[in-house]
């Protein structure tokens, strides 16, 4: 049953339209009305009808407004539009619209509407059939792809009797065939642009590559990274002929990429091989080779003509520990020295791609965990506090030096957070020590001098004594016998005065502490005074 929206101004006209046909002998059902376009558009969001008949002239939105709106938005639904005789100017309007029909409201009869809901529900049919067959049509293709993904990323060939089609719609040759592996450098290109709409047009023109070069493929993607893509294609036996396709697509796919993306392209064939059981070769090959050109960076390479290379460990066990404990300690030295080892080993010794992978992700994580929250630069707190995405950036580098660039990025960017977090450090102490000048005759805890600089007392109490050699407790004591000295001298206050003064709760235990501080009582240190024998 088609579902109808009635939508006019004047209650009369939507009284008649309902009343003129037995709706539901025409296979119909009226859903609602609406008085107006906005009204009717909120209606449509909602109701998703088949067929709205609509008066073109209305308050709010008009139905040609509204006609264009949905147009864009439901394109399956279909308008018939209601006007009076001097709306003919808009009529042509609606047309253009792809409004199905139009009714004069003064000459509407049951034939007539009946005729023209007949046109609307067989427009409907039509592009509703037009809709699915694109549906079917794109759901193929993803199902192809996913299909030759599976064979190729995680080979069954027991299980299949036949290959899928390729994606230009021929049998696919497993006769004689390769896998090709392409990497898109976005370096050249302005880091404003979306990376994800990039690849979606390099995908295209990879897509229109292969079918002038192949006579049979499929393109997918190996991963989620929008930076690479697999071609599986049937490709000539004969060695020359081979090299030649090989090295004739990857010229004119550069040669069109530079034209119309902008896009360095980086491309590794496998050898050709024979028969679906070959498969897991092919593919082991591959990676093979995706190894080696992070170790060459060459841009252009053939299964044929690699040099196999011997892969050792990098030796950096335990390195993240060893970090920890030094971005702990603030260390800038150590912390560099350690991501300076690294980025050595990165560089000198021969190693497989996902060895760097694992070990910047380390890294990383190992630094943010520390600054990711204490840092008030916006630059770096923003770096240390994305870790999704720039571990996802880290998955998705290709070669060596890509690796080198980012671990020296990470070495300024945790030598900085190291340098803010120690200028900070000395900031706090050097406000404890002037809140303990201007608080000298006070009591003064450590709970007290913490707050005042809006840290905690122990984190407070560490960096104290780190940079000064002695706690805060004995510093704020040393400063009031200091000036416990200076008050002695000016022979104005009577001792049990001077201690009361500086916040001392008794004489006794300011005697005590005097003495620890000066090696006299403060009896002792007024009767040196007398006799010279202390300034």
């Amino acid at each position: 049953m088609y579902s109808v929206l009635l939508v006019d101004d004047e209650p009369l006209i939507l009284s008649g339209i309902k009343s003129l046909l037995n709706w539901e002998a025409n296979d119909c059902k009226i859903v609602d009305t609406a008085r107006n376009g906005q009204e009717a558009s909120d209606k449509i969001r909602a109701l998703e009808p088949n067929i709205v008949f609509c008066d073109i002239n209305m308050p709010a939105m008009s139905g040609i407004d509204l006609l264009q709106l949905i147009s864009r938005d439901y394109p399956s639904i279909v308008f018939v539009m209601l006007t009076n005789l001097q709306d003919f100017d808009l009529v042509k309007n609606a047309l253009h619209y792809r409004a199905v029909d139009y009714l004069v409201k003064s000459q509407l009869e049951p034939d007539v509407l009946e005729h023209s809901l007949t046109n609307a529900k067989k427009e409907w049919d039509n592009r509703n059939l037009l809709n699915n067959a694109d549906y079917i049509k794109n759901q193929g293709k993803v199902i192809q792809e996913l299909l030759w993904k599976e064979i190729f990323l995680r080979p069954t060939p027991q299980a299949l009797s036949n290959a899928p089609l390729s994606d230009n719609g021929h049998p696919f040759d497993l006769e004689s065939y390769t896998a090709i592996y392409l990497i898109m450098d976005y370096s050249l290109q302005d880091h404003t642009k979306d990376h994800g709409e990039l690849f979606t047009w390099e995908k295209d023109l990879v897509n229109a590559m292969a079918q002038k070069h192949f006579s049979s493929f499929s393109l997918f993607e190996p991963d989620h990274s929008s930076d690479s893509l697999v071609i599986l294609c049937s490709t000539p036996r004969e060695p020359r002929a081979f090299k030649q396709l090989m090295e004739q697509f990857y010229q004119k796919l550069c040669s069109s990429s530079a034209n119309i993306t902008q896009v360095s392209i980086c491309m590794m064939a496998a050898e050709c091989f024979h028969g679906l059981q070959a498969m897991a070769d092919c593919r082991a090959q591959l990676f093979a080779m995706v190894d080696h050109f992070y170790n060459t960076e060459q841009p252009f390479l053939l299964g044929s003509n690699i040099t196999p290379i011997s892969y050792m460990s990098l030796g950096l066990t335990g390195i993240s520990s060893h970090l920890l404990e030094a971005l702990r300690e603030k260390n800038a030295v150590r912390c560099k020295s350690l991501l300076d080892k690294a980025a050595s080993r990165i560089q000198n010794i021969n190693h497989e791609r996902n060895s760097a992978i694992w070990l910047c992700s380390e890294l990383y994580t190992t630094v943010a965990e520390i600054f990711h929250k204490s840092i008030p630069d916006t630059r770096l707190s923003t770096y240390f506090s994305q870790s999704e995405n720039m571990l996802d950036q880290i998955e998705h580098m290709h070669t060596r030096s890509q690796i080198l660039d980012w671990l020296e990025h990470l070495n300024k960017c945790t030598i900085s957070a190291i340098e803010q977090a120690n200028a900070d450090r000395c900031s706090f102490v050097d406000s404890a020590k002037q809140y303990v000048e201007d608080h000298i005759e006070e009591r003064i805890s450590l709970s007290d001098a913490a707050d005042y600089v809006n840290i905690s007392p122990a984190y407070l109490s560490s960096i104290f004594k780190k940079r000064y050699g002695e706690s805060f407790i004995d510093y704020v004591n040393k400063c009031k016998m200091e000036y416990a000295c200076k008050l002695i001298k000016e022979r104005k206050y009577l001792i049990y005065e001077i201690s009361f003064r500086l916040g001392f709760n008794n004489a006794y235990y300011f005697t005590k502490t005097f003495k620890r501080y000066t090696g006299l009582t403060p009896m002792e240190y007024q009767n040196a005074l007398k006799n010279d024998e202390v300034k």
